[in-house]
């Protein structure tokens, strides 16, 4: 398939189960049915919580808390398993919810892919503590990480928010002048603050999951008095990304952030990063936390497991 630039590779994934067909269409009623109570941010918080709690977890994996420069982290890994290599996942949620905790549903998936332990990162949520306590905090656990593993030993993960501050974390390491990680992947990233993409208002009706209104209330409640189109707010208006490590970036056809993540892809290699854009038709914003209803789920996990095997086999 023809690319747009040299350093870009496009992959389009069909949806093959009747799951798949069904889980978005009701997950797009239990949105509309939602959005139209009345709510408040830590009903919202309980509420996300509750809902990845009925989640099953995978078996077999231990849960470590533990403290990296300070900062709350949990390492999750196959018993018995020992880092290196490693990833470091950034949890998403909007900047204003998620945890560790409830989130294990998707890292636990990760974990059991990739055969690998995993760090999640702990960071404190806005707007109690916002812009830019997140990305200093995710950068504080890299800068730990790389002084105690080879750089080319770690993969840096995020979803949704996590991915933005996945890269913000990595966009000042840079400036800093550290060393990048062997790889990066992110999974449907939230990466423009300003709402300016179109897919943000035509995918409305198809995203099950996020909501244009509520979004641009948790951009605000995270930026504070700071500007969206700042670089580390908004990663997509980047221009420092070359250096950057090869790229993969997961899709869904039915995310309100597909123009983003698309765009995304686009500007890293225009900028010489080596970017895999996988578009998953027909799956909404991060699909993954679904894996135990729709078989695209587990399908994405493999897909990233094999992306990672294939980065850390090059050194």
């Amino acid at each position: 398939m023809n690319s747009p630039t040299p350093t870009l590779s496009m992959r389009h994934i069909r949806r093959q189960s009747w799951q798949s067909v069904v889980a978005p269409v009701a997950l797009q009623f239990y949105k509309l049915w939602r959005h139209n109570r009345p709510t408040s941010l830590e009903k919202e918080r309980k509420t996300f919580a509750s809902l990845c709690a009925r989640i099953p977890l995978i078996e077999g994996i231990e849960y470590l808390r533990t403290a990296a420069n300070g900062v709350p982290c949990e390492w999750q890994q196959p018993a018995g398993k020992q880092a290196p290599p490693l990833i470091l996942y950034v949890h998403g949620g909007g900047f204003v919810m998620g945890s560790v905790a409830t989130y294990r549903p998707l890292t636990g998936r990760i974990v059991q892919a990739t055969e690998l332990p995993l760090l999640a990162v702990d960071y404190s949520l806005a707007p109690e503590h916002p812009f830019p306590t997140p990305p200093d905090q995710v950068l504080q656990v890299y800068g730990w990480l790389i002084a105690h593993y080879a750089p080319k030993q770690i993969i840096v993960m995020g979803d949704s928010a996590g991915a933005n501050l996945a890269l913000a974390a990595l966009l000042q390491a840079k400036k800093e002048g550290k060393p990048m990680p062997a790889a990066l992947v992110l999974i449907s990233p939230w990466v423009d603050l300003t709402s300016s993409m179109p897919s943000i208002r035509k995918k409305a009706w198809l995203d099950g999951i996020l909501n244009p209104s509520r979004l641009a209330i948790a951009a605000k409640l995270y930026a504070a008095e700071h500007d969206l189109k700042n670089p580390f707010l908004s990663p997509l208006f980047s221009e420092e990304y070359e250096g950057f490590p090869p790229t993969l970036i997961q899709v869904g056809t039915y995310d309100i952030l597909f123009d983003e993540g698309k765009a995304l892809a686009e500007k890293m290699a225009a900028q010489g990063v080596k970017v895999e854009l996988e578009v998953w038709h027909g799956m909404p914003h991060v699909w993954h936390l679904f894996a135990h209803r729709m078989p695209e789920g587990k399908k994405a996990y493999r897909h990233i497991a094999d992306f990672i095997r294939r980065r850390l086999s090059f050194f």
